[in-house]
């Protein structure tokens, strides 16, 4: 049973180099990270997303001021 756990913890490693170079990050960072979360470390890299393109949920949204909503649906 040792021997699946270490197969798929290489894998995970392997898999992991590739996605971070992918994203623009450091994929020596995300070897480690493998190394020690195993298979949940692609899990990882997969919801973070690409480095260069941060998730829209990080970004400002513009604020919406009440009285210029509401002065837009009086003119309407």
């Amino acid at each position: 049973m040792w021997w699946f756990v270490f197969i798929i913890s290489i894998a995970s490693i392997l898999a992991c180099r590739k996605m971070a170079q992918e994203r623009a990050r450091s994929f020596r960072i995300w070897l480690w990270i493998a190394a020690f979360a195993g298979p949940l470390a692609p899990l990882v890299l997969l919801i973070l997303g690409d480095a260069e393109h941060p998730a829209r949920a990080n970004q400002e949204t513009p604020k919406i001021n009440r009285m210029s909503v509401v002065g837009k649906e009086a003119e309407a």
